[in-house]
């Protein structure tokens, strides 16, 4: 699984499509959902919270809800643990 997410997250790139950007978010969010205990590693972390919170503020509409969706999954923030807390530093500030 380590390989494969460097390459959903090449994915969500904005050189994509719109059709394999959403596969990938739906994927980084069943991944997520099914593996809560991986999304608490920070490698992880590091590799897909940058790649999600850029498809956040994608102009595209069904790509940015996609990705609100994921996001709540990957941080970990439906089940209030402090995971989303320890993801701070990975997250980076993008100006607009």
């Amino acid at each position: 699984m380590k390989k494969l997410l460097p390459e959903l997250a090449a994915v969500l790139g904005e050189g994509g499509s719109n059709d394999s950007r959403r596969a990938a978010i739906r994927a980084v969010k069943r991944f997520a959902k099914m593996c809560p205990e991986a999304m608490a590693d920070s490698e992880t972390q590091a590799v897909l919270i940058p790649a999600v919170m850029v498809c956040v503020k994608d102009k595209n509409v069904m790509i940015k809800l996609a990705a609100e969706r994921a996001a709540l999954h990957v941080l970990q923030m439906k089940d209030g643990t402090p995971s989303a807390v320890s993801a701070q530093p990975v997250v980076p500030v993008v100006e607009e």
